[in-house]
């Protein structure tokens, strides 16, 4: 996923997002029979779970000219 505003400078933000959930069911008594989950009240496949694993945030001068802020560690060196 990825956030970002409209001006010339500012941020870009990236999220690296990991989804779970399962639109599917094994058919009971079947064997290897699938079906959509749909005779629950909360149907599974709407029991999605969103884990955020990274973000990366890039600050910019000038996005047009693809100018970046200098990182912490590039000032440091």
């Amino acid at each position: 996923m990825i956030a970002t505003d409209r001006r010339d400078e500012g941020i870009t933000d990236r999220w690296e997002l990991v989804m779970t959930g399962c639109p599917i069911e094994r058919v009971p008594g079947a064997a290897d029979q699938w079906r959509l989950t749909t005779d629950s009240a909360v149907p599974q496949w709407k029991i999605l779970t969103v884990e955020p694993v990274a973000r990366e945030r890039t600050y910019w001068i000038s996005r047009r000219r693809g100018l970046e802020y200098p990182s912490v560690e590039d000032m440091l060196n």
